[in-house]
């Protein structure tokens, strides 16, 4: 199945995309049934759901194996968080049109390394030189050209914030260099940016530096909500500039659902609590699914008919 409307399509219609991170083909679903327009591919949750490690300890293929499956189920578009790429121009030239041939209509290029678990003892520094980084999206620019698929450069440098994913590296640099680097990936040939460790309370100062300095399509990543208050407004975001926004959620509710019907089931020894909980869906919770496969399985039988 390929997307119906490219992101790309939406994108220039004006819209402002909402794209719940997800990591298999059930997740990407529901978020379907849920109403949104766009899927993105979480690295940190397809290493921990379906290969059983931390983030940035799955390759290359596991990755592409599950961008092509997610690809092939959903008619969203998908964004993959592509991490570094390889980390170098020629890894990033190979890696970013296996992922458009594998069915992303986007992915982030960022400037790290390696991976911050890798290094999370030691705080050795993995941020690539600018230049370094900006050369690989001159490649994942260049390998991209004449493809669907959408090139967001995403930096790290700024730290702080509430993942403050630098300080695992030893190297917060701020945000002036944070939109310098976002910059040189515009210039480089990317479509948007994107700045980790912006989505934090109190930071619509930040957001509005950004639009003021960065021009173009921004991505907002992972929208919080602390002590229950939204740290944003999407229509705030939106009017900033930042018209592709992330969260979490899919694989949280999946772990709480699961860890509830267990533990009640296990304490209860039976299965009752879990088996009458339909939760507005009935008794079918993927509700859908096979829908489309029951359609084409009639329209075969149908065809065979007609040949006896």
């Amino acid at each position: 199945m390929t997307a119906r409307v490219s992101l790309k399509k939406l994108l220039i219609d004006g819209e402002q995309i909402w794209a719940p991170c997800v990591y298999d083909c059930l997740s990407a679903k529901i978020v379907e049934m849920a109403g949104y327009k766009a899927l993105m591919l979480s690295s940190m949750e397809v290493a921990i759901a379906t290969n059983g490690v931390p983030d940035g300890l799955i390759n290359t293929e596991e990755l592409l194996y599950t961008v092509s499956r997610i690809a092939a189920a959903s008619p969203l578009p998908l964004v993959v968080d592509g991490e570094s790429g390889g980390a170098t121009p020629l890894e990033v030239y190979r890696f970013c049109p296996r992922v458009a041939a594998a069915g992303a209509m986007g992915v982030t290029i960022e400037d790290i390394a390696g991976h911050w678990f890798a290094d999370y003892e030691s705080g050795d520094g993995r941020l690539l030189d600018a230049d370094v980084w900006a050369t690989n999206v001159r490649a994942a620019a260049s390998a991209l050209r004449g493809t669907d698929c959408i090139l967001i450069a995403r930096t790290n440098a700024k730290g702080g914030g509430l993942l403050d994913s630098a300080k695992y590296m030893g190297s917060a640099l701020g945000i002036d260099e944070a939109i310098r680097r976002c910059n040189m990936g515009l210039d480089a040939g990317a479509d948007m940016t994107l700045i980790m460790d912006i989505n934090h309370e109190d930071c619509m100062d930040e957001v509005r530096e950004v639009s003021t300095r960065v021009p173009g399509w921004k991505m907002y990543p992972d929208i919080k909500a602390g002590a229950g208050i939204p740290d944003v407004d999407l229509d705030e975001l939106r009017s900033y500039g930042f018209n592709f926004v992330t969260s979490h959620g899919a694989m949280k509710g999946a772990v709480k659902g699961m860890y509830e019907y267990q533990t009640v089931n296990f304490r209860n020894s039976s299965t009752q609590y879990s088996e009458n909980d339909e939760f507005g869906l009935g008794h079918n919770y993927i509700a859908g699914m096979f829908s489309d496969w029951i359609e084409r399985a009639g329209e075969l039988r149908a065809y065979r008919s007609k040949l006896k």
